[in-house]
């Protein structure tokens, strides 16, 4: 399968996904106001992100926002809003295989917190 690299939504020109569960950065300048009152511009190099693994399984990426502070973002949830149609207010990412590290778009689905609660083998008897 071929990787296609979307911008996240809220983050164009310095954040993508691809199709197949990846982050990166790509080269991007950022101002900063130094210790001196001065503003300097630093040359930030693009970059693969590499994911941490929550206490309930799931793979996240810090990104930093237009504040300069980083924020955790669930990786699932990047790849289905880019990726994945359907998505509605209040939508749950289902992992179609139950494998909460496969972050691939082919692997995700928009469902309710319901669907996504009865979804898999631990609710079989």
């Amino acid at each position: 399968m071929e990787e296609i690299w979307k911008d996240i939504e809220g983050y164009e020109g310095i954040y993508q996904v691809s199709n197949l569960g990846r982050v990166r950065s790509l080269d991007h300048k950022v101002s900063k106001l130094t210790k001196h009152g001065t503003m300097a511009v630093f040359n930030i190099k693009g970059r693969l992100l590499k994911g941490t693994t929550t206490w309930h399984g799931y793979q996240r990426v810090n990104i930093r926002h237009t504040d300069g502070k980083f924020y955790p973002r669930l990786i699932h949830r990047i790849v289905a809003k880019a990726f994945v149609p359907g998505y509605f207010d209040g939508a749950d990412v289902n992992h179609i295989d139950e494998n909460k590290q496969n972050n691939r778009f082919d692997n995700l689905e928009w469902v309710t917190k319901t669907e996504n609660n009865n979804h898999g083998s631990h609710i079989q008897k």
